[in-house]
């Protein structure tokens, strides 16, 4: 009928939403650093994760929710089941810049949007690593304002900057990890 049949009170800025697996919403407020979930059942708010700073875009895979924080230039991995985070990644050889929005591909990896270089980051699902190496959209586009959309092979990114969008085969740009370890960390590379 056209209407709005209830509302849940979240945190300042709400800007990214998922839903998992144990009929929870969660949504990321920009404006506050948390992330808030929903009981799908009742619509009701049941309670908020502290992230890093300004929380956007997020991605669910396997009983876990991962949150790009766009100030704090990191991804956090929030556990649904004990609605704590668990794991912060960053990478301090080359680290995210301002990640944005994230989408998740066939083959287990996350695409993080860089808005702060118009770039694509690419981690690791079954490896938990982020890659120390980014890859430009191109010179002639601006930040995308969307998650990348995945479709056979290729991210298609929307360019709000010169109204087109862009294609990019992210299966033949990111297909090499090289690994080396630290003393408690896993960092990857590409290509070396």
């Amino acid at each position: 009928n056209n209407t709005v049949s209830g509302t849940a009170s979240v945190g300042t800025t709400p800007m990214g939403i998922i839903y998992d697996e144990n009929n929870f919403i969660w949504v990321s407020n920009f404006g506050t650093n948390t992330v808030s979930y929903i009981d799908v059942t009742n619509f009701t708010a049941s309670g908020t994760v502290t992230v890093g700073s300004a929380p956007a875009g997020m991605e669910y895979h396997s009983g876990y929710i991962y949150v790009c924080n766009y100030n704090s230039n990191t991804l956090s991995k929030i556990d649904i089941a004990t609605k704590t985070v668990v794991t912060t990644f960053s990478e301090s050889y080359n680290p995210l810049t301002n990640p944005y929005f994230v989408s998740k591909t066939p083959e287990n990896t996350l695409l993080i949007t860089e808005y702060g270089r118009s770039a694509i980051r690419v981690f690791d699902l079954e490896k938990q690593v982020l890659s120390r190496v980014f890859s430009n959209y191109s010179t002639n586009l601006s930040s995308s304002l969307m998650p990348p959309l995945v479709v056979s092979g290729s991210a298609i990114l929307t360019n709000a900057g010169n109204s087109t969008i862009a294609k990019m085969p992210y299966s033949t740009m990111w297909n090499t990890f090289s690994w080396r370890r630290s003393d408690t960390t896993r960092r990857a590379g590409f290509g070396t």
